[in-house]
């Protein structure tokens, strides 16, 4: 089938992290609340936090250092344990909204490439016409809904997308593209760390069109979001899984390795 394919650029990560307005990961995050993710909302929430309390550090120290014989020692000293453990947490979650955003980027230039799904002439994460329940062609508006979700999902908008592959699915539920659509809902609402959607979307698909080319990444992310909502018998059991029915896959070659490390 021939459908407009949209090109991903290589800076792909750069411009999502922009929009997300924290593309540095080094000074605080701007922007109305209602504007931001739920991720952005908690980094701005522990980035108050450090501010305020940084700041009360500076006025102990130089009530400390003012000669009155105020001692001041004790709450100076919690204070910059406060400060230690802020800062602690705050590196902690910018290093894991980095690794997700990496593995967003990763996953679509693959597509770009080549990889991962792109049928011959195909749409952007489309996989081959004989995956999806009719097996035959979109029809232009199922198209249409597909790119504009999937535009969406590559500029960082991640709600917008959502709503876009569900109204996709509201009406064209067994579309050729049904199962592509289910696949980047998992993706993006893993990236926003909201797993337990993540699950539903991942075992959608697999319920829904187990003979998908997407089958076998989604059964991966599937494992992926059970370890991170510590569901970890569960969760090795589905990676166990997919190194038993995609042997040769690349998302085989991952569950090997997560595995590997315990």
């Amino acid at each position: 089938m021939l459908l407009i394919r949209s090109f991903i650029t290589p800076s792909l990560l750069v411009v999502a992290l922009s929009l997300a307005g924290c593309a540095d990961f080094g000074g605080p995050i701007n922007g109305s609340p209602d504007n931001l993710s739920p991720e952005e909302r908690r980094l701005q929430s522990v980035e108050t936090k450090l501010t305020d309390v940084s700041r009360r550090v500076d006025a102990m120290t130089r009530l400390a250092q003012s000669g009155n014989g105020v001692n001041v020692s004790d709450e100076l000293r919690d204070l910059r344990g406060q400060v230690e453990q802020l800062q602690y947490q705050l590196d902690r979650m910018k290093q894991q909204q980095q690794k997700l955003y990496t593995d967003l980027d990763g996953r679509l230039q693959k597509i770009e490439s080549g990889g991962g799904g792109f049928a011959p002439g195909g749409s952007p994460g489309a996989s081959s016409s004989s995956s999806g329940a009719s097996g035959g062609t979109p029809s232009p508006g199922e198209q249409q809904a597909y790119l504009k979700a999937f535009e969406l999902l590559r500029g960082g908008k991640f709600d917008d997308a959502l709503l876009g592959f569900q109204n996709q699915l509201a009406n064209w539920p067994q579309g050729p593209m049904a199962d592509d659509a289910l696949y980047w809902m998992g993706e993006a609402n893993y990236f926003k760390r909201d797993y337990n959607a993540a699950l539903g979307s991942y075992r959608d698909l697999l319920s829904r069109f187990p003979r998908s080319e997407r089958a076998p990444d989604a059964l991966l992310k599937l494992g992926f979001s059970q370890l991170e909502l510590k569901q970890t018998a569960a969760g090795r059991a589905t990676l166990e899984r997919v190194t038993r029915e995609y042997p040769d896959s690349t998302a085989a070659g991952l569950a090997r390795q997560r595995l590997q490390q315990g």
